[in-house]
C-alpha cells in the first residue's frame, strides 16, 4: 500500500508542474521581435534598411509608430548602430539624430486608440534608406549593423491604465543583428 501511495506522488507532482506551466504560458506578455533586413546593396553594402517588428507571442499587441533614427518618448524609437572598420585609417564621421518630446500629448488611452494593433504573427515595417539614418558607406572596411527598438517611454501610471483596459503594448528594448558587410569595388 505504502509504494503505491509513493508511486502517485512523482505523477500527482508532475501534473501539478504542467498545469503551472500551462498557466504560466497563458498568462504571459505578448513578444515583440525586431528584424532588421537589408535594402539594395552598392559595393557590397546595404544602401537602406527595412526595419520590421512582429509579434511573435500569442495574443495582440498595440504598437505605437515608432520614430526612425530620432528620439521619440512618446511613441518609441528605431535606431541603426554601424561599427565600421576602414581598411586604411583615415577620418570617419557619426551622424546624429533628433528629438521628439511629448508634452501636452493626450491620455495614454487615448492615444493607444492610434497604435498599431498587431495580431500573432504580423508585423509592422519601417523601411529607410542611408541618408535618413545618416550613415555613408563610401570607403572600403567592413560594416557591421544592429538595429535597436525603444519602447514608448511609459509612466507607471500609463502602464497600469493600458493594462487595465486589456491592452498589451511593447515592454523592453530589442535587438537585431549583426550584420556584416565588406566594402568591394
Amino acid at each position: 500500500m505504502i509504494g503505491k501511495q509513493v508511486s502517485w506522488i512523482p505523477v500527482a507532482l508532475g501534473v501539478a508542474i504542467v498545469c503551472l506551466a500551462q498557466s504560466a504560458v497563458a498568462q504571459s506578455q505578448g513578444a515583440l521581435e525586431l528584424r532588421l533586413q537589408p535594402g539594395e546593396l552598392r559595393h557590397g553594402v546595404p544602401q537602406a534598411f527595412t526595419f520590421i517588428l512582429v509579434n511573435s507571442g500569442g495574443h495582440d499587441v498595440r504598437v505605437p509608430p515608432p520614430a526612425v533614427e530620432c528620439d521619440d518618448l512618446l511613441n518609441g524609437a528605431i535606431r541603426l548602430e554601424l561599427t565600421f572598420l576602414p581598411l586604411k585609417p583615415g577620418p570617419w564621421g557619426k551622424g546624429t539624430g533628433c528629438s521628439l518630446g511629448h508634452a501636452g500629448a493626450p491620455a495614454v488611452l487615448d492615444r493607444a486608440k492610434d497604435w498599431k494593433l498587431l495580431h500573432p504573427g504580423e508585423s509592422l515595417s519601417f523601411p529607410a534608406t542611408k541618408k535618413k539614418l545618416l550613415y555613408e558607406t563610401r570607403r572600403a572596411g567592413t560594416y557591421e549593423f544592429r538595429a535597436e527598438y525603444f519602447p514608448p517611454d511609459l509612466t507607471a501610471a500609463d502602464k497600469q491604465a493600458l493594462r487595465d483596459a486589456g491592452i498589451d503594448f511593447p515592454h523592453e528594448k530589442l535587438t537585431a543583428g549583426p550584420q556584416k558587410y565588406q566594402w568591394s569595388n
